[in-house]
Order: C-alpha cells, then structure tokens, then sequence
C-alpha cells in the first residue's frame, strides 16, 4: 500500500488492462468482436460495459460506499445503458482507447 492507502498492484492491474485486452484482441474480425455470446454479449459490449461502469463503479458507488455509512447502491441495466450511451455505433478501437483514457486518470 501506498502512504494514500492505494494498492499499486490493483493500480497496476487497472491501469494495463486496456492494453492486455488490445494485445489478445486487436486484429480480430469485426464480426468476431460484435457476435453475441449465448448471453447476449459480445466482446465489444464486454468492453463498452468496463467503460461504462467506470462512471458508475469507479466514482458515484465507491464514493458512496467510503462517505456513507449504509449506502444505497443502486441497480443498473447494463444492455439498457450500452444502447443510451451509443457505444454500438462507436468501433471496437475507440471503446478501447476511451477506457485506456480513463484508466489512465
């Protein structure tokens, strides 16, 4: 741990997935990164979901879990906000490098 209380490792963990998942992943068919899985999720929705809960997991719940006593944590959609959040009209590259963006902050 850090003098903040901050592990390095899961810093580190955070910080390298973006690019352990364009290492296994990049070059691959387009159709191969948006065919949906038995559960509905393909590979890109996989990742667009990693961006998306970063806002929702990453600073509005774990602010809430460290500043409240019993916080109220509250239940998504995960398809409903992949579709808001327009990520089916982004590429597989851009989702990427957007969380690569964020986890770098």
């Amino acid at each position: 741990m850090t003098s903040d209380g901050i592990d390095p490792v899961a810093l580190a963990i955070l910080r390298t997935t973006p690019t352990v998942l364009r290492t296994l992943l990049g070059g691959l068919p387009a159709g191969t990164l948006t065919r949906a899985n038995p559960e509905g999720w393909s590979i890109k929705d996989i990742v667009a979901h990693l961006l998306d809960a970063e806002g929702i997991a990453f600073t509005e719940r774990i602010r809430r879990i460290v500043e409240e006593e019993q916080p109220f944590i509250h239940s998504i959609d995960p398809p409903a906000r992949l579709r808001q959040g327009g990520y089916a009209a982004r590429t597989f590259d851009d989702v990427l490098d957007s969380l690569t963006g964020q986890r770098a902050e």
